[in-house]
């Protein structure tokens, strides 16, 4: 099994922060009232090669109800919930900085890669966001890393 890593490699810079594995990083949220009628909005950049197996991007939400954004083996980026549900969002561009965009509310999740989007009707809790795993599965560990971007982390709260 891979270790799960987050670090930074000098060799792209300190605003590039490599993620392998099963590692996480966990992302600050402002606060927020879903119930109030607030969207939370999280958007970061990724870039890796052609994957050889499936790896998290990110999560959301808390252990028993996270949704996870990944790159799947065939190089689809696809949005599964712990139900078993999952929709395709986008096909994977090798080696480009790539914006995924979250935006979570008391009604529905909806997952935005290259424009193109993904809608779960439930909601998710946005306080808990990672880059990378979040939470262990019982699942083959990934061993394939992916760069992001630091600075394109971006967070914010829409209130009505």
């Amino acid at each position: 099994m891979a270790p799960a890593e987050i670090f930074e490699d000098t060799a792209y810079g300190t605003d590039i922060k490599r993620i392998r594995g099963q590692g996480s990083a966990a992302v600050e949220v402002p606060p927020f009232n879903l119930a109030a009628g607030d969207t939370v909005h999280i958007r970061f950049e990724y870039k890796t090669g052609t994957p050889k197996t499936a790896i998290v991007l990110c999560t959301i939400g808390d252990a028993t109800n996270p949704l996870r954004v990944e790159l799947a083996a065939d190089g689809t980026i696809v949005a599964r919930d712990n139900t078993g549900h999952v929709h395709s969002v986008a096909a994977h561009q090798p080696q480009v900085y790539t914006p995924v965009e979250l935006a979570v509310s008391k009604t529905h999740a909806v997952i935005s890669v290259n424009g193109t989007e993904a809608r779960f009707n439930r909601s998710f809790n946005p306080a808990r966001f990672f880059l990378g795993q979040g939470y262990l599965e019982k699942r083959d560990p990934s061993t394939q890393t992916f760069l992001c971007r630091i600075s394109s982390v971006k967070t914010r709260v829409q209130r009505p």
